[in-house]
């Protein structure tokens, strides 16, 4: 009786696939294939979350027809494409009532099977697991090259770690779902997000395979940008260089202009004229600009972060959701 009664609360809590996807119209139907091979070996509940980022090819038909024979399969659309980050934090917004969630692209590269040892491990206790990728097979070297530069830069300005090849192939706990959904809402890279909310996590390592179907939607220009965004999201060190370098540009140029006042009404050195005093004193006060705009922003960032209450994506259609 004891051990049914287990089975039964096991089998009705519930864990929510976040996959987002836009003009993945190849890969849909492989993927929910792969995904049920594997969560039919787990004592959970699954829905599987796709969030259609503004496809404009027969993506939604696809979903839309899955939806009706699965109700296990729900969709939430965009009216236009907002970008992978905005579908993913849709995603976790509607995952709030669920014991967990699990986040995976839609090219079939977090291989569907991976998600037991996601899960294995966050029973064990762990709020997040997490895949770093320890081979991208069919990426080329640039690529590689640029990914390394990647996170290079953007750890430089965090004041905390984005490991290293790390993935959005993750599960979060409750807490996490919680705690994401109640931060301030911001602009850049999902896992940035995330992992500035400061859980604790478990690393796993997989071996990323080739893409089956189409490109990557991740250009450079889309990977520069939004790491730009998620440094000035979550990071005031480009404010404090500024300000350093202005308070350096404020103190050269106050004694030089100390000097050339010195020489020109008493030692008289170097017969300095009046214009170079003019010029020395524009430059003074450029300086005192500098950083009196330095400071400005530093307080705006803070208010920035108050207020910071946006919408980052609109919701057109829902299949299978109340």
């Amino acid at each position: 009786m004891l051990i049914e009664i287990i089975l039964n609360v096991m089998i009705n809590k519930k864990i929510c696939i976040i996959v987002p996807v836009y003009n993945e119209q190849f890969n849909i139907k492989k993927i929910v294939s792969e995904i049920e091979k594997t969560i039919k070996k787990i004592k959970y509940k699954f829905d599987i979350l796709f969030v259609d980022d503004g496809s404009n090819d027969n993506t939604f038909k696809i979903l839309n027809n899955l939806s009706l024979k699965k109700k296990n399969v729900k969709v939430l659309k965009f009216n236009k494409n907002y970008g992978k980050e905005s579908a993913l934090a849709a995603g976790m917004n509607f995952a709030s009532n669920y014991e967990a969630a699990i986040t995976l692209d839609s090219d079939l590269q977090h291989p569907p099977i991976l998600i037991k040892k996601l899960f294995d491990e966050w029973k064990k206790g762990h709020p997040m697991v997490l895949f770093i990728r320890k081979e991208n097979k069919g990426s080329s070297k640039i690529r590689h090259l640029f990914s390394i530069m990647f996170f290079k830069f953007i750890n430089f300005f965090l004041n905390f770690e984005n490991l290293k090849f790390s993935t959005d192939f993750r599960i979060y706990d409750k807490k996490i779902i919680t705690e994401f959904n109640t931060a301030p809402v911001m602009n850049g890279l999902f896992r940035v997000r995330i992992d500035s909310l400061g859980f604790d996590y478990k690393i796993l390592e997989f071996s990323a395979p080739k893409r089956l179907h189409g490109d990557s939607n991740y250009s450079l220009y889309k990977l520069i940008k939004i790491a730009v965004l998620s440094i000035f999201d979550f990071s005031m060190k480009p404010l404090k260089i500024i300000v350093i370098f202005s308070s350096l540009f404020f103190l050269v140029s106050s004694l030089f202009l100390f000097f050339l006042l010195v020489d020109y009404f008493f030692l008289n050195y170097l017969s300095i004229l009046p214009r170079t005093i003019i010029a020395s004193f524009n430059l003074f006060i450029t300086s005192i600009n500098f950083l009196v705009l330095g400071t400005v922003c530093i307080y705006l960032n803070s208010i920035k972060n108050l207020i910071s209450v946006k919408k980052i994506y609109n919701i057109e259609r829902k299949l299978n959701i109340d």
